[in-house]
């Protein structure tokens, strides 16, 4: 076998391949033995030592049996280890690699496992694999090892080739040298252009190795895109990298705006942009993206997410087809980092490095069990209250430390939090009594900006958990109240937070401790369901504060004893799943399939079928079922006159192309035209409410869920207002799917409804039981699908009751504020005080004196619409104004439903 051996030389191909036993002959593997945990690793493995022709034996140690085989006298002709390949590297005078660290964790699992098991003769059989292990430890040399297999040194900032102003920023902030996988990223040849997949866990600085290949191509006249999945993260990257500002670098951001080409963005050397905002972009021809040199993909692992996925695929296909561009993707650890960096083309460097030792761990009764990190130990839980999360986060307090506990729904959160500022809790009297009394001002002055957040029942009861020290974060909070939250959280006063795992999707907020009380999510088609392993690497991501703990905790909650090793082996000792893209959903794919219909000015069907070959998907799945769905969704498309076909290309028509660049969902685009069409055919009087309840019909707007005892109180409501639905169901005693998908509908509706007619933002919340968030949600993205229907009923000449709605919808306000909400910070309530006050136009407040205005909105905004308008200013109050906002925070919008 090793005569036929082919020498492969070191180079891109072959740096996927580290062997965990080799023997090598001038930098050449020439044999390999491979230790593996499952046999799906082992078959990718295969494949790639298949296609570079060198000889492998597999190790499987998850068939119990196999490990006796790493001893000497095992050995036979039915062996696993050959006794060639033995011979082999036992004694060729030839350099040989051994990667310990891998070995030493299998030696760890194994011996677990053979005691968990309760093998029978178990301790024979441990005592045989020592043997073994040091038989085969010893027996390797590993000096001269290969260049590129000796430990990654940590390469020293200032010997990278970047400019001295550029250095200087990360020295002076005490950042001397990179940790070992941001030197390998560098040693893989990130500052000279090459395409990287970093696949490593939370806080190993990803951010900053995307900082230095932009830095690199920006210095050097270049532009850089960096694409995130969340527009929190996206808010989180642009503060940090308007910090480059003293370099001259201009930084720009965008997450909105999704039907705006955006040009204005080009003048910015950084753009912080969210994947669908480039999608859009992509779609619209925005001129300043083929510019670009270097573009970062944050969270790429998200390509496997069923809803941001897809569009991450696209945008990285397409941008892919710019010329000497550089794309850097940040992973975290996924089971397939192989195959996602051949799709990109890219380095791969994979690492579970961390800078601080993470011990994670189950607790159960009075005792926290650690199974990883350098000591596997057992802790007392020394607090005694009825929550034994609850002792978990006293005890981390009295250390002097803060916690994060995920838990499974947006109520789960409230309710811990709350634990904590209950006076009748023990918990509550106990977190108290570790609060020092300037920890306690500094809480009370957060509460208070809470509660001047929002006037609702939600902002007094968060409050009320920060003056004791806990919040609760999730989507259903304002964003003011959320950035409060987290603001106070890292400032060291907030000493626990529980909250929903989408904190855990890249903000950074880490802690000393992380508690996943639930690891179960509820799945609408199959009930409770695990919590896959990526999700919970990266929560248990977020324990260890860098530069600040050197150790971090994690804690999964067992209900019961038999709980804890199903939960070791599901979770702690689990490695990541494989991802996968949801492309191949024709639900999905259609609109992606528009959006590069109406990218070209003509294009065939085989362009198309060529383009979406390009993509993740195509690279992962079958190609002759993903045809199909192409061409399926290019029939609906025909169907729906949003595409033609002359001449074998495809066009779009007047009504696709708009629907692509307002990038809303062909779907959602189809039952818009068939309801007005009908309402035209029928000659039926629409009305506003006939517009919101078809907007939320449309798959844009997601559900709202309807509780049981609402059934008949909303059925009740659907048969009243019949006469203003366009085309209603008819409704079934059994409450069908469909209908009762039509009283998700109208219950959102009503809600819009509400906002429009400028019901108080916390009566809403309480009537409806919905959160700010979810409101400000709603009615943004509504307000984006009413501009759409605006645009399609003038294109197809519908005649449609529309004054202003998608204002409305945006401010949550009555049509006689339109005109005046046009003018920038002017929100809803402003905008009425104006209107009461007889100012109903712009052209009456140009009429207006500057101290009549300032006497209803003061002096700073008056300033700001003055300069707006280009109305004059007197020059003694300009002077006076301008000099207080200098030193002041500038006085935004807190939140949608202020001014």
């Amino acid at each position: 076998m090793l005569n036929n051996a082919t020498a492969i030389e070191l180079e891109k191909p072959y740096s996927n391949i580290v062997p965990d036993i080799s023997i090598w002959n001038n930098n050449k593997i020439i044999a390999a033995i491979e230790i593996i945990s499952t046999p799906d690793i082992g078959l990718e493995k295969r494949q790639l030592y298949n296609k570079h022709k060198i000889p492998v034996i597999f190790i499987d140690v998850s068939i119990i049996e196999n490990y006796l085989y790493f001893e000497k006298s095992s050995f036979d002709e039915e062996s696993i280890i050959s006794n060639v390949i033995y011979a082999v590297i036992l004694n060729n005078t030839c350099q040989k690699y051994c990667d310990f660290t891998h070995l030493l964790t299998t030696k760890k699992m194994l011996l677990d496992h053979f005691k968990r098991k309760e093998i029978h003769e178990s301790r024979t059989k441990v005592n045989e694999f020592q043997q073994a292990f040091t038989l085969i430890t010893e027996e390797i040399p590993t000096i001269t090892l290969p260049k590129v297999l000796q430990e990654t040194h940590r390469i020293r900032i200032d010997s990278l080739s970047l400019p001295r102003e550029a250095i200087d920023i990360y020295t002076s902030a005490g950042i001397e040298e990179l940790y070992p996988p941001q030197s390998e990223i560098v040693n893989k040849g990130l500052l000279e252009g090459n395409n990287i997949l970093a696949a490593i866990p939370t806080a190993c600085g990803k951010t900053l190795v995307a900082e230095l290949a932009m830095l690199k191509h920006v210095l050097n006249g270049g532009k850089a895109l960096y694409i995130v999945p969340l527009r929190a993260l996206a808010s989180e990257k642009y503060e940090r990298f308007k910090e480059f500002e003293s370099l001259g670098i201009k930084t720009g951001i965008s997450t909105g705006e999704l039907e705006s080409k955006s040009e204005q963005l080009g003048k910015n050397d950084i753009i912080v942009c969210t994947s669908e905002k480039t999608d859009s972009m992509l779609r619209n021809g925005t001129t300043w993206l083929q510019d670009l040199s270097i573009v970062v993909v944050d969270e790429v692992h998200l390509l496997g997410d069923s809803l941001r996925g897809p569009t991450v695929d696209i945008v990285i296909t397409k941008l892919r087809s710019i010329p000497n561009l550089q794309i850097v993707s940040l992973s975290a650890t996924i089971g397939n980092a192989e195959v996602l960096a051949e799709w990109l083309d890219a380095e791969l460097v994979v690492s579970e490095w961390r800078p601080t030792i993470l011990n994670e761990g189950i607790a159960i009764g009075k005792a926290m069990n650690f199974f990883t990190g350098e000591n596997l130990h057992q802790e007392k839980i020394k607090h005694d209250t009825k929550d034994i999360s609850a002792n978990i986060v006293l005890d981390t307090i009295e250390q002097g430390a803060q916690c994060l506990v995920f838990e499974s729904s947006r109520r789960n959160c409230a309710g811990f939090a709350k634990r904590f500022s209950n006076i009748k809790n023990q918990e509550q009297r106990a977190i108290n009594a570790l609060l020092d009394s300037d920890t306690k001002k500094e809480l009370a002055v957060i509460a208070d900006e809470v509660e001047l957040s929002s006037n609702t029942g939600e902002a007094k009861i968060l409050a009320d958990c920060i003056r004791n020290g806990s919040a609760y974060h999730h989507a259903g909070l304002n964003a003011t109240q959320r950035k409060l939250v987290e603001e106070g959280f890292k400032n060291n006063l907030i000493q626990v937070i529980s909250c929903t795992p989408t904190l855990a999707a890249g903000i950074n907020l880490p802690a000393r401790k992380v508690i996943i009380r639930n690891y179960s999510r509820f799945n609408p088609e199959w009930g409770m369901v695990p919590i896959p392993v990526l999700e919970y690497k990266q929560m248990v991501g977020r324990a260890g504060r860098p530069h600040l703990d050197p150790e971090g905790f994690s804690l999964l909650l067992a209900k019961e004893a038999g709980d804890i090793d199903e939960l070791k082996e599901k979770y702690i000792f689990a490695t990541a799943e494989d991802i996968d893209s949801y492309l191949r959903d024709e639900s999905i794919l259609r609109s992606h399939v528009l959006g590069i219909i109406s990218s070209s000015s003509s294009i065939s069907q085989q362009g198309i079928i060529e383009f979406f070959l390009r993509t993740f998907s195509a690279h992962t799945g079958d190609d002759n079922e993903f045809i199909e769905s192409i061409c399926s969704c290019i029939e609906f498309l025909q169907n729906h006159e949003m595409i033609t076909n002359e001449n074998n290309l495809h066009m779009p028509t007047k009504l696709g192309l708009l629907i692509s660049r307002m990038y809303i969902n062909p779907l959602a685009a189809a039952i818009i035209t068939e309801k007005l069409e009908y309402a035209k055919q029928s000659n039926m009087k629409l009305t506003t409410l006939s517009l919101l309840q078809l907007i939320c019909i449309t798959d844009e707007i997601r559900p709202v869920y309807i509780k049981n005892n609402e059934l008949a109180e909303y059925s009740c409501i659907a048969l009243k207002i019949k006469e203003d639905i366009i085309f209603p169901p008819d409704e079934h005693a059994d409450l069908s799917y469909e209908y009762q998908s039509y009283l998700e509908s109208l219950k959102n509706t009503l809600i819009l409804k509400d906002w429009i007619n400028e019901v108080d933002t916390e009566v809403i919340v309480e009537k409806y039981s919905t959160g700010e968030g979810d409101l400000h949600n709603l009615s943004s993205g509504a307000a984006r699908i009413a501009s759409a229907i605006n645009r399609i009923a003038a294109l197809r000449e519908y005649d449609i009751p529309f004054n202003g709605l998608d204002t409305r919808l945006e401010y949550g306000a009555g049509p006689e504020l339109v005109e005046l909400l046009k003018i920038k910070n002017v929100g809803r309530k402003r905008a009425r005080l104006l209107y009461t006050n007889h100012v109903r136009s712009v052209e009456t407040l140009k009429a207006c004196s500057f101290e009549q205005v300032a006497k209803l909105l003061g002096e700073k905004i008056t300033l700001k619409i003055f300069k707006q308008l280009s109305m004059p200013v007197p020059s003694s109050v300009e002077n006076s104004i301008q000099a207080a906002i200098k030193n002041s925070a500038i006085d935004a919008q807190k939140s949608l439903f202020d001014f």
